[in-house]
């Protein structure tokens, strides 16, 4: 009688793998490079910026013109893997610009929303996050876009070693605007409406034409003001003027109203080269039998991206 025996081996294995880190990368729309927007810097002091997870910004000594948004990425894990608890973060770092010797100040004081969560051992096997961080803008920084590739870390704490990924991160820097008065408005020598008679009125254009009602003038400096705008080239800009002032007579109390004031509040103009002149003009108004003397006031101009 022949005895066959049977040896049967068991093998058992178990399939674990890290976590794979990466960002979206579906269609363009859904791939999101940390991104602090356009932002108009105190020339003068350093610009801190704050772009948080849920998309806010914040920022110190300067302006933000929009463009911002927090970055997005995702970390993924086999679904055969054991479960690991995933903590993120991310290092310091520097943004720069090929046309700049100036580098941006990528602080380390990044946040995630969510910054730790659980994958793997049948359950959810990848997850998105949200990425915003803090960046400072040095005093003086030239005007150019910034880049850099900033370390994100998927730590774990289980077997398998942290996992990093070089993620995307721009800025934007545009030159400050700034104005400049080139003269002053003057409206010369007026002879006053006589008592009885209705008021007069002596109105100079943005290019320094006069033409009056009511009144007549003498040999006098008649003068539109101008005023120097310097900015980022090729960006629009707004002017902001009073809708009246009133100008004292010297040695008295007496006052007349200047009005009307061209161009008039909220008109757009355009940097193209980076620096512009335009005129300012406005129309006074003189009641009948006003005192003789001369009359001064001052107004403000306000020009803004």
């Amino acid at each position: 009688m022949r005895y066959i025996r049977f040896i049967c081996f068991f093998v058992t294995f178990s399939l674990i793998t890290a976590p794979a880190f990466a960002v979206l990368d579906g269609t363009p729309s859904t791939v999101t490079p940390l991104n602090f927007g356009t932002i108009v810097q105190n020339p003068n002091s350093i610009t801190t910026v704050i772009v948080s997870a849920n998309g806010s910004i914040s920022v110190t000594n300067g302006t933000s013109r929009g463009g911002y948004t927090a970055g997005e990425f995702y970390v993924e894990k086999s679904a055969l893997s054991i479960q690991e608890q995933i903590t993120l973060s991310a290092a310091a770092g520097s943004l720069t610009s090929g046309s700049s010797s100036f580098s941006i100040s990528f602080l380390n004081s990044s946040t995630f929303e969510p910054a730790k969560y659980t994958l793997g051992s049948g359950g959810t096997t990848s997850r998105n996050s949200f990425w915003g961080s803090t960046i400072s803008i040095p005093a003086n920084c030239s005007a150019g876009t910034y880049s850099g590739m900033i370390n994100v870390t998927a730590a774990t704490n289980g077997l398998y070693p942290s996992r990093t990924r070089a993620l995307e991160v721009y800025v934007t820097i545009q030159m400050p605007i700034s104005i400049t008065k080139l003269s002053d408005l003057s409206f010369g020598k007026i002879i006053s409406p006589a008592a009885g008679s209705g008021a007069g009125s002596v109105t100079v254009s943005q290019n320094g034409q006069i033409s009056y009602s009511g009144v007549e003038t003498l040999p006098g400096t008649v003068s539109a003001a101008s005023f120097r705008v310097d900015g980022q080239p090729g960006s629009a800009f707004s002017v902001t003027m009073p809708d009246s002032v009133l100008l004292t007579r010297q040695g008295g109390t007496e006052t007349i109203t200047v009005q009307n004031f061209t161009p008039g509040s909220g008109t757009i103009y355009n940097l193209g080269t980076g620096s512009m002149t335009f005129g300012n003009g406005a129309t006074l108004i003189i009641p009948a039998n006003t005192k003789s003397g001369h009359y001064s006031g001052t107004y403000s101009v306000t020009v803004s991206y």
